[in-house]
């Protein structure tokens, strides 16, 4: 059972690393109207193995999320205000003999995680970037923190699982990830062929390092194409973080690579596609013992952005 909780522990920290890959918006520059509104859809298959005593521990988790994407505002500096709702969510976890499903759809009160599930659905934050994608403002993210508590029976509301909680979908989180997760844009004019570079840190979690590359292999059919290649890291330097009821002291390196389709007349990312590899050790306190095992995740996202 513990395997099983530490798994759920690096499903979150993966996702997060690679949140790069992950972004909804946008490049060159965002050209939306008032009223506008998309579909997101994206896709997260992932495999997981925790080596303990040299045997392998897979977990695999499927993931599957719609969300809602509503242009509120255009300013007269072309500062774009978004709403994001989440329509859906399914998760399906297990190994190879056995999967459980969580979905948003099917909602299963004796069950506290697909209760969580549940409570976002409908609930969402806005964010306002300029043209550009630089992040100016983020609204609603403790509010949802603050619903997704409230989902969790009182005699489970540890303040590891608040602080969990909090530290991946609180505002201040939640502003740096989304932030830094934009700079697809290239500080010049660019023509086929052409790379550029950036270089963020995430503050979640754990101390997260991201290099990311980039080439613009071209225009078709009104999209700018994009391969991307990131490397990342995440290194605690022996100051254990606290993940719900875990003690982790993390040393995880990985890269991935990929490509995005970016609407040249809107700025919208409308297709991406990557693999994604991380691997490494983690040390937990496990009562009064630590243990040390290596890991390794790989996972493959695919997402779609379409108008309503």
């Amino acid at each position: 059972m513990k395997a099983k909780k530490i798994m759920a522990v690096l499903s979150v920290i993966t996702a997060l690393l690679f949140l790069a890959g992950c972004n909804i918006t946008n490049n060159w520059s965002l050209n939306v109207k008032k009223g506008d509104k998309y579909n997101f859809h994206e896709v997260v298959d992932q495999d997981a193995a925790l080596i303990i005593d040299e045997l392998e521990d897979h977990t695999i988790t499927v993931k599957d999320m719609n969300l809602t994407m509503e242009i509120q505002d255009v300013d007269k500096d072309k500062n774009v205000t978004i709403a994001y709702k989440y329509d859906s969510i399914k998760v399906s976890t297990g190994d190879s003999e056995k999967m459980k499903e969580y979905d948003s759809k099917k909602p299963d009160p004796s069950d506290s995680l697909a209760d969580i599930y549940g409570g976002v659905v409908g609930k969402g934050f806005t964010v306002k970037v300029s043209n550009k994608g630089q992040v100016l403002e983020i609204k609603g993210a403790n509010e949802l923190v603050s619903s997704l508590i409230g989902k969790v029976p009182p005699a489970k509301q540890t303040n590891p699982l608040k602080g969990a909680i909090k530290q991946s979908f609180g505002e201040d989180a939640v502003k740096s990830m989304v932030n830094q997760s934009m700079n697809y844009n290239p500080s010049n004019k660019v023509k086929t062929n052409d790379t550029w570079e950036s270089k963020y840190s995430i503050a979640a979690l754990c101390p997260m390092e991201s290099n990311n590359k980039f080439k613009f292999l071209g225009e078709k059919d009104g999209l700018l194409n994009i391969d991307v290649q990131s490397t990342v890291e995440a290194d605690t330097k022996g100051k254990q973080v606290q993940f719900m009821e875990f003690k982790s002291d993390m040393r995880l390196k990985g890269n991935s690579k990929g490509t995005v389709n970016i609407n040249k007349k809107t700025g919208l990312i409308e297709k991406g596609n990557f693999k994604e590899n991380v691997g490494g050790n983690m040390e937990f306190t496990l009562g009064s013992k630590n243990k040390s095992w290596p890991v390794e995740i790989s996972q493959k996202i695919t997402y779609e952005t379409t108008k309503q």
